[in-house]
This record gives C-alpha cells, structure tokens and sequence, in this order.
C-alpha cells in the first residue's frame, strides 16, 4: 500500500469515527471545512487551464478568502462553545 493511500485509509476511518459521534453544529463545520479544502484545491489546480483573466482569478481569491472567514468564524464558535461545556463540566460545584 503506498503512503498516500494508507493515509486515504486512515482520513477515512478517522473521518467516520468523527461523524459518529460528532454534533449537528461539529458535523456543518466538518462539512464546511471539507467543502472549503475543496474549493481551494479545485482553484488552484483548474485556474490555469480554465484561461481566466486576472480580474476572474481575482474574484475568485476574494472568494475563496471570505469563505475562509466564514467557515473559520464557525470553528472559531464551535471551539468557544466546547471550551463552554468544557469549564461546566468541570467547575467546583457548591
């Protein structure tokens, strides 16, 4: 098996074991994370062969990087939220 197969495995077992025991709101990130990996990799690799004009790659960079914000505002209040339950878990009760 080459590496980069094993690690397909891997991302792969590890992405179903997230997904089972994952929340509604860690499943949209997941999801939202996945999906702007996918953007960006579809952007770089048919830019070039696309023939787009520089304005064209342009919007789409700003594109790209507003996406970026967006989903980042989302990990950014997922983690918020987790660090939330987190402290309620473990507070002193009195």
């Amino acid at each position: 098996m080459t590496e980069k197969a094993w690690m397909k495995a891997e991302l792969l077992k590890a992405t179903e074991s997230l997904i089972d025991m994952a929340s509604e709101s860690e499943l949209r990130v997941l999801g939202e994370l996945i999906g702007l990996q996918l953007l960006k990799a579809g952007f770089i690799r048919q830019a070039g062969a696309l023939g787009m004009t520089a304005q064209q790659l342009e919007s789409c960079r700003l594109d790209i990087e507003e996406k970026q914000r967006q989903v980042m505002e989302l990990v950014r209040l997922l983690d918020e939220t987790n660090a939330n339950a987190i402290q309620a878990v473990t507070a002193p009760k009195h």
